[in-house]
């Protein structure tokens, strides 16, 4: 199916996401073929609910600066000091789920014998921008 990527105003956000979070990378460091081949899903994708009945809706907001930036890290509580430990942020849940198996396969416990707590947490910044006075 060919299909022009320009036909909905939703495409190129469509990429992004589906880019980013299939290719585990940010969308400004693919290649160009690589993010046109995201753009080519996407417009499948949109086509595919034109006819349906469903709505797809642009949520972008006007006054966003960047696209908001999501990264998962595998925290570790530290019981000396009753605190979370961020560990290393992935830039997809993928990869910090696969951290957070391997670690716990291989240091399931303290050297006291204690059980290791560990979580997954999920990073969002949003950028804005703001009304000038």
């Amino acid at each position: 199916m060919t299909t022009n990527c320009d036909e909905h105003p939703l495409t190129e956000g469509t990429a992004q996401a589906l880019g980013e979070y299939m290719h585990g990378e940010p969308w400004v460091d693919m290649p160009e073929d690589t993010r046109l081949a995201y753009r080519e899903h996407a417009a499948i994708f949109l086509a595919a609910f034109q006819g349906t009945g469903l709505q797809v809706h642009n949520t972008t907001n006007q006054a966003e600066a960047h696209p908001p930036i999501q990264r998962w890290s595998v925290e570790t509580h530290d019981p000396a000091a009753d605190e979370w430990i961020p560990g290393t942020p992935h830039r997809n849940r993928h990869h910090a789920v696969k951290r957070y198996e391997a670690l716990t396969e291989q240091r399931p416990r303290w050297t006291d014998g204690t059980p290791v707590k560990r979580r997954i947490v999920r990073e969002a910044t949003q950028y804005s921008v703001e009304e000038q006075q």
